[in-house]
């Protein structure tokens, strides 16, 4: 019988498809087929665009070799479900001027940041560095409030052991995204923005300019509603040759910036080198006040 059954399903299936072949408008029909099927795939499948995470295994240690900081665990546990790793990389000294409260991009995890944090701890600051659910060894559902809230429990725990005048807020990339939201409504010394996206729907136009994607977009991914409700200095960062998250997103961001707020170009920067850059690591140390 099922055998049967799936011959049916064949001589059906090369049937219709026949018949579309010979309808006058079939190169109409396929297209619009074509559409629908894309714009179901974007839509059931977007997570798996936006977020790529790299789990790294719940018990497992991260090795960084030849480090110029010290590393502690603090994670940030709701329930037994859903738990947040959190990283705090501090200097090699005495004492820490402040603290840099960081948000990765869509990939990587904890271990793969490291290299970033360098900055901050040589020019006497800690920066602590969070894992969003199924990135490194943070469990949970992935869902933007959650980490909404765990980026306000972050932001808690590090005014506790600091002023908010020595908090600094950063972003990179999706991470921009967060911190931004953060900051509409958490005091800072400054809020600083590396690649940041204009929002998620303008940077997935990119690619599909023909399917409606305000619509379809399941999450409010942005930055263009929350930066000019920012108190704190922001700075942006962008490398012109950004194929990621292209140059102009940040442009677009310009108008809205208040006039405390500074965009540094990084010529020739890629989304992956900017932190490698003189003037990047020039001006961080300027907004640090490593030099006072």
């Amino acid at each position: 019988m099922p055998i049967i059954l799936l011959s049916s399903m064949a001589e059906s299936n090369s049937f219709f498809i026949k018949f579309l072949n010979n309808l006058p408008f079939k190169k109409v029909i396929w297209a619009v087929l074509l559409y629908i099927l894309v714009c179901g795939i974007y839509y059931n499948y977007q997570e798996r665009f936006f977020f790529k995470p790299t789990p790294f295994g719940t018990d497992a240690a991260y090795q960084f070799e030849n480090a110029n900081f010290n590393v502690s665990y603090s994670p940030i546990i709701f329930d037994s479900a859903n738990k947040f790793d959190v990283a705090r990389f501090s200097p090699k000294t005495d004492s820490a001027k402040g603290v840099v409260i960081y948000f990765h991009g869509n990939s990587g995890n904890i271990g793969t940041q490291a290299k970033r944090v360098e900055v901050f701890t040589n020019n006497g600051y800690e920066c602590w560095v969070m894992d969003y659910p199924g990135y490194g060894r943070s469990i949970g559902n992935f869902d933007l409030e959650n980490i909404y809230s765990a980026a306000g429990q972050l932001y808690k725990m590090a005014t506790a052991k600091y002023g908010p005048g020595q908090v600094i807020i950063y972003g990179f990339s999706f991470g921009t995204t967060i911190a931004s939201n953060l900051a509409t409504h958490k005091q800072s010394k400054a809020v600083i923005l590396e690649a940041p996206l204009y929002n998620i729907q303008s940077l997935v136009k990119r690619y599909l300019f023909f399917i409606p994607v305000n619509a379809l977009t399941k999450y409010e991914i942005q930055n263009n509603e929350n930066i000019s409700r920012i108190k704190a200095p922001v700075t942006i960062f962008h490398g012109t040759e950004d194929n990621t998250v292209p140059y102009k997103q940040s442009q677009k961001l310009v108008p809205l910036l208040n006039p405390k707020d500074k965009f540094i170009t990084i010529e020739n920067g890629t989304h992956k080198d900017v932190y490698t850059n003189p003037v990047y690591t020039d001006a961080i140390k300027q907004i640090l006040g490593a030099d006072q």
